[in-house]
């Protein structure tokens, strides 16, 4: 067996990729397991690098994990002949992306960040109390000299202090003069909060301090005239809405009759009308935006919509022939939108390069949501020295053009950077974060650490299973108006939009007030009033934070989100490197790293499989079953038990059954505890860890019958 940081997933991949030729399941089985039967010496797979990798595993563990692999895209079972009864694996182009892109996190990333030396300390005490209030890791992010550095900075690790603060010391200690420094983030707030920072700091600075669009805005005006014939206008949100209105009364629509005829009927019916409207429209201008950022113009777009098959749906004609007219439209009256604006800036640098400012340092936030337009603009600028700063494992929106290699790959584009990180978190409880790690663990990147205030090992984390929907919002409102917490500092978040329009009727019936976040509302600076809870999709809460935290819908039709929110796009991206998958996985690591002291995760039906065996011991580790020794048996000592294996077999099929993994059904340790206790009757169920009223209910009958047959 290898000797492997190598995440389980990988080295089953890996093994598949090394072989000579392609086998069936059980063959391979015995290859990951390091099983030397005949036919694998006989072959010699048992010389392998990849041979028994998982070692640890049964034959029936192997199974499931390949059964995982398949569900996420990364192998495919295939007669290697229509006249051949057999099957084999076969590793997808998805898979050999995964084995690359997770050796690019581990190589690029993780292996290249910088420590905190000892001489980085004796820097930091010569300047005094310059660095007061910082964390190790900040102070080496705000004083490093290299010309170019990539700062990981985790969830609630204080990015926006250590970016200030490096302005502050170029600046005052560096002496850049203020004019040749340049920041750029994403959304207004933020770009906001730095300014009053360092406005604050040093009073009366000539920082530039800008969003992509804002700084692409003020360069358009001051030098827009060399590539316009006639004035332009930004078209807003606002404006957007009123083009569509008009493009859909010429072609004999109602903003109703498009969205009826764009969205499935179940969608249609179930979902509110101006949510899908406003979701309609921007996924229009998304197309565009794709078109864009991938160098293809309107014939390209064309052929790739027929491409899809997606052609012969009455729709596709229709939305061309509104993309169609909002791009004459557009330029007919002089419109830029916000995804002109960096076109036309990128644009304006190449054919006139004498228009390009000049700065020796740019530093850029949220560096992992970057596209590829982003950072083309960025090399026109040909910065001296570049600071990047983000989370690969908050990069949430690849569906509208942000491309995480960017990321994953800086060390690649700079072979000279230097890779810094922070790793202090300083909003969330001690619970709350090794959950998080648990969570992202397949990412392979370093672990967050607590800071000292919030070290309590109080259990902030549920795990909460419910018999259904109304039952799960029942509870999460009845909680909240038991809860002492301050209503504004309390969110509810879900997955997608119908979940968000169905619990905000739960909630409207307590008579809780809400406000509600999406992304298709476009209303970043709305907050909460006193009596307010937060109610919110993921995408649209990023950068926020609360108190308490409940995440609804924690399931495994949910995450990973099993409904096309945006058709005509997820069919364009269908045919790029995007990774919904992973994606997916980052989205609910964003949801739970919101919550500062309590955190509750619900679900009904069948978990997510993104939280699995042993994220789930995390969040349990502190109930008191969990620590009572006198219960707790290895696997290792059950392994050959009649019962125990006879739970196994029941649970791998019911998994098939369901289309979940293993674990989702119950854990190991459950089938322990039932071995264990080999309960006589369903009340005796009730009493077993893991074992909910729900499950109870649903597998009581089929446990006793195992344990009656196999246990007595």
């Amino acid at each position: 067996m290898p000797v492997s940081n190598e995440s389980d997933d990988i080295m089953a991949l890996k093994a598949i990729d090394e072989l000579k030729f392609k086998i069936g399941s059980r063959f391979l089985a015995d290859v990951l397991t390091g099983n030397k039967t005949e036919r694998v010496k006989k072959y010699s797979f048992h010389k392998n690098k990849y041979f028994g990798c998982l070692g640890a595993f049964t034959e029936q563990d192997a199974h499931a994990l390949l059964n995982e692999l398949e569900f996420k895209g990364f192998i495919e079972i295939k007669k290697p002949d229509p006249n051949k009864f057999y099957k084999v694996i076969c590793l997808t182009d998805k898979g050999k992306r995964e084995i690359n892109e997770k050796k690019n996190l581990r190589e690029g990333i993780q292996s290249n960040i910088e420590p905190v030396t000892d001489a980085d300390r004796i820097i930091f005490s010569s300047l005094g109390s310059f660095l007061g209030g910082l964390n190790d890791f900040q102070k080496k992010a705000v004083i490093d000299c290299s010309k170019h550095i990539l700062c990981i900075a985790g969830a609630g690790t204080g990015k926006t202090t250590a970016l200030t603060k490096r302005i502050e010391f170029l600046s005052m200690l560096k002496n850049v003069p203020d004019e040749k420094i340049l920041a750029i983030t994403f959304t207004r707030k933020a770009r906001r909060e730095m300014v009053k920072r360092l406005n604050k700091a040093i009073p009366g600075n000539n920082f530039h301090i800008e969003t992509f669009n804002s700084f692409c805005e003020k360069m358009l005006l001051k030098s827009g005239h060399l590539i316009y014939d006639k004035e332009h206008k930004v078209l807003d949100f606002k404006n957007k809405i009123s083009l569509i209105n008009s493009i859909l009364k010429e072609e004999g629509h109602t903003p109703e009759s498009a969205i009826e005829l764009y969205y499935s009927h179940r969608k249609y019916i179930s979902e509110d009308k101006r949510t899908l409207y406003l979701r309609f429209i921007n996924d229009l201008f998304a197309v565009m935006d794709h078109c864009r950022n991938m160098e293809k113009d309107f014939n390209e777009l064309k052929e790739a919509v027929k491409g899809t098959g997606y052609a012969d749906r009455d729709v596709a004609v229709f939305v061309l022939k509104v993309l169609e007219k909002i791009i004459s439209y557009k330029k007919t009256l002089g419109y830029r939108d916000y995804t002109d604006q960096i076109v036309h800036a990128i644009e304006l640098f190449s054919k006139y390069p004498e228009s390009i400012p000049e700065f020796e340092h740019i530093l850029v936030d949220e560096y992992q949501d970057v596209n590829n337009m982003q950072i083309k603009l960025i090399e026109l600028l040909k910065p001296k020295n570049i600071f990047a700063v983000g989370d690969p494992r908050q990069s949430i929106f690849g569906w509208r053009g942000s491309n995480i290699q960017h990321i994953t790959r800086f060390k690649e584009k700079y072979p000279e950077s230097k890779i810094l990180e922070l790793k202090v978190n300083y909003r969330s409880k001690k619970h709350i974060i090794k959950t998080l790690n648990s969570l992202i663990s397949p990412m392979k990147l370093p672990e967050i650490s607590c800071c000292e205030e919030n070290a309590l090992e109080d259990k902030n984390v549920m795990l909460l299973e419910h018999d259904n929907e109304d039952a799960e919002h029942l509870f999460v409102a009845q909680s909240i108006l038991n809860s002492r917490v301050p209503r504004n500092d309390i969110f509810v978040l879900a997955r997608t939009n119908r979940q968000i329009e169905k619990i905000a009727e739960a909630l409207g019936k307590f008579k809780i007030g809400f406000i509600k976040r999406t992304v298709e509302e476009q209303q970043p600076n709305i907050e909460p009033e006193q009596g307010q809870i937060t109610l919110s999709t993921v995408h649209a809460i990023k950068g926020l934070e609360a108190d308490s935290v409940y995440l609804i819908g924690a399931n495994s039709f949910s995450f990973p989100c099993r409904a096309s929110e945006h058709p005509i796009l997820d069919i364009l991206k269908a045919n790029d490197d995007y990774d919904s998958y992973d994606e997916e996985l980052r989205v609910l690591y964003v949801a739970l790293s919101r919550a500062k002291s309590k955190l509750v995760i619900n679900y009904y039906s069948s978990l997510t499989p993104f939280i699995n065996e042993r994220t789930i011991s995390m969040i349990e580790s502190n109930d008191k079953k969990s620590h009572d020794e006198t219960k707790i048996i290895s696997k290792e000592k059950f392994s050959g038990n009649k019962l125990f294996e006879a739970l196994r077999k029941w649970r791998l099929e019911k998994s098939k059954e369901l289309k979940v993994l293993p674990f989702q059904i119950f854990s190991d340790k459950t089938l322990i505890e039932i071995c264990q206790a080999k309960p006589a009757s369903i009340g005796e169920i009730y009493n077993i860890y893991g074992i909910g009223p729900s499950k109870a209910s649903r597998f009581g009958e089929e446990i006793m019958k195992i344990v009656f047959e196999e246990g007595r």
